[in-house]
């Protein structure tokens, strides 16, 4: 069947169509970021331009899912923290990114009603510290 000028040209035409669809998709991928977690983290890749999925060794040599979300915030490399994907970010630009500022909001309510804690100038400053660098891939999604 496979014996006619045609058909061989047709499966010929195909394939080539297939083989540069299947190239172009790999070439659209973004790349994910550098850091130190690449030396303990595998399979990782970016999910919508801001998310960082990876599978990562813990201290115990356990294989987890870990995620970062808004890693374009980080001011300073990735980093493995026994399964967690870490990095800082500085406050400045989480509250230039509208849902990073959302989601920064909603932890510190969450974090002053679980302390009882006021929310003067003094506490703020407590939080800010805590914050900065503690907005990973730990739920704060």
């Amino acid at each position: 069947m496979l014996n006619s000028k045609k058909t061989r040209l047709f499966v010929s035409v195909v394939c080539g169509l297939l083989l540069g669809f299947v190239s172009a998709q790999k070439t659209t991928a973004q790349k994910t970021p550098p850091g130190s977690y690449k030396k303990t983290c595998f399979e990782s890749k970016v999910i919508n331009q801001t998310t960082l999925v990876s599978k990562c060794t813990k201290k115990n040599e356990k294989l987890v899912d870990a995620k970062l979300v808004d890693f374009n915030l980080c001011s300073d490399e990735i980093s493995n923290q026994d399964g967690v994907l870490t990095c800082n970010k500085t406050a400045k630009t989480v509250t230039n990114n509208p849902d990073a500022a959302k989601r920064a909001e909603t932890i510190e309510k969450a974090y002053f009603d679980v302390y009882g804690m006021k929310s003067g100038p003094k506490e703020q400053a407590f939080y800010d510290s805590q914050l900065v660098g503690k907005t990973n891939g730990q739920g704060y999604s």
